[in-house]
């Protein structure tokens, strides 16, 4: 992942539109990789989940979400967001 920042970024911005009360869709041009490690993110902070286990709930829900390998890396490194 070239810019950690600008997915931090998504992130913390979907966390923060949620806690106010609003909507939020995360959509990427294909609603596969960068839109699935954002929701996964997102998903992760929300349920206390490893990278790993975020992953996995994304999939449940959308089969062949972050089919990129590097993201797919990515998120099965993170431990649970309390531990960050």
């Amino acid at each position: 992942i070239k810019d950690l920042d600008s997915v931090y970024l998504a992130r913390d911005t979907a966390i923060a539109m949620l806690e106010a009360g609003h909507t939020t869709i995360i959509h990427c041009m294909a609603g596969r990789n960068r839109s699935g490690l954002i929701g996964a993110l997102v998903l992760q902070h929300y349920e206390n989940l490893t990278g790993a286990e975020a992953l996995e709930r994304v999939r449940e829900l959308r089969p062949r979400s972050v089919d990129n390998i590097y993201f797919e890396q990515f998120l099965i490194t993170l431990g649970r967001p309390r531990q960050w």
